[in-house]
């Protein structure tokens, strides 16, 4: 039975080698677009991430332009899912949730929001910032995080 079991996983590694070359981000159209806000990172840039593999693990690789921002006050725009009750932690998500229940994306269209006040949470498209984290060695399963969050209004339409 083992040596059935080591054969089919023998078979299968180069199927699940080929399907993470393969791997596309999402678009960013989604069905409720997000405000361009000046200043703040674009989903395009977190987006661009590379997956490869450390020994068995799937990690992110993060281009020199996402390297330059870790540790930096950055600015992010979108939609706030939250995690905890007391309102200190939750995702922004690049795609609006359908459904309270579900990602609506993979990890590389959330950041972690981590705050020292409650956020007040909105259906509605935020403005957060924070500073940015970069999370290839954590097994968290997001890529990104901001800590000391804050919620900022955000700027008219123009």
């Amino acid at each position: 039975m083992r040596l059935v079991f080591a054969i089919a996983m023998l078979i299968a590694a180069p199927v699940w080698a080929q399907q993470a070359q393969d791997y596309e981000a999402p678009p960013v159209d989604t069905l409720y677009p997000l405000p361009e806000v000046e200043g703040a990172v674009p989903w395009e840039l977190l987006l661009n991430i590379q997956l490869i593999y450390e020994g068995i693990d799937l990690v992110p690789e993060y281009p020199p332009d996402i390297q330059a921002l870790e540790g930096e006050q950055v600015q992010v725009v979108g939609f706030l899912m939250p995690l905890a009750m007391d309102g200190t932690r939750g995702l922004l998500s690049m795609i609006s949730p359908a459904c309270p229940f579900c990602l609506p994306g993979g990890p590389e269209t959330f950041v972690e929001l981590l705050a020292e006040e409650p956020m007040e949470w909105t259906e509605d498209a935020v403005l957060v910032v924070g500073k940015l984290e970069l999370l290839a060695d954590s097994y968290s399963g997001f890529y990104y995080r901001l800590r000391e969050t804050e919620r900022l209004p955000m700027p008219p339409s123009s």
